[in-house]
């Protein structure tokens, strides 16, 4: 079993940049900059014959470049605090609206 998950790459600037912010949390267990990334979307545990079929299917997919701006930082985990996070909002431009989210509460 995998745990998956749709996200997008960082340029290695951004990775760079948020890198230098991972200091000062006694106990935390930084990523390693290179894993830096931005979650679309927790799939969850897959077994690997359909992550691979998932795989395939977003193989193909592409986009216009974007840009972000960081929104806030925080910590995944509640309680027992894991991972840090950062939110990220999208500019608005004159055409475009904003993009509807969609919460999971079980991933």
């Amino acid at each position: 079993m995998l745990r998956l998950f749709v996200g997008i790459e960082f340029p290695p600037e951004l990775k760079l940049d948020l890198s230098l912010l991972c200091t000062g949390v006694p106990g935390a267990r930084w990523v390693d900059p290179g894993n830096l990334h931005l979650t679309l979307r927790f799939i969850g545990e897959i077994a690997e014959d359909v992550a691979a079929d998932i795989d395939e299917a977003l193989a193909g997919l592409k986009a216009r470049r974007f840009t972000l701006q960081l929104a806030r930082t925080g910590i995944f985990g509640g309680n027992r605090p894991r991972s840090p996070s950062s939110a990220i909002s999208l500019p608005q431009t004159r055409n475009s609206a904003p993009a509807p989210c969609r919460s999971n509460s079980s991933a």
